[in-house]
């Protein structure tokens, strides 16, 4: 059995070429404009996703702003305790000079104690 194929009864459909444009232009646009949609959304998800960010910037700062007034509350406060401190340190320099002053006899003569005896010297 041989199979013969007359080739002039196959009729070839012309196609006009504007025709072929027409169809490769509206594939065309109708893929661009799909494809401008997609970007439409894409840029509303990353405008929502910055806006998220934004606020979570937000709180970050808030709370660290509130961790640090307490900070700045303890370091004043120890900056006062470190005054007193200073003060207190200066009056008991003070009482120590008074008391050495009045170990100082009228001669300008100096008595104190060492090893538990009275020492003389002169001032």
């Amino acid at each position: 059995m041989t199979l013969t194929v007359d080739v002039s009864s196959i009729e070839s459909l012309p196609m006009d070429t504007n025709v072929l444009l027409v169809i490769i232009i509206s594939l065309l646009s109708l893929n661009l404009l799909l494809v401008g949609i997609y970007i439409t959304l894409v840029l509303k998800d990353v405008r929502f996703t910055i806006q998220k960010v934004n606020k979570l910037l937000d709180t970050s700062n808030e709370m660290a702003e509130s961790l640090s007034r307490p900070v700045n509350n303890v370091s004043g406060l120890l900056e006062s305790v470190t005054s007193g401190i200073a003060t207190y340190n200066l009056f008991k320099g003070l009482k120590k000079r008074r008391s050495v002053s009045s170990l100082v006899d009228e001669d300008g003569d100096f008595e104190y104690q060492k090893g538990g005896r009275n020492v003389r010297t002169p001032f």
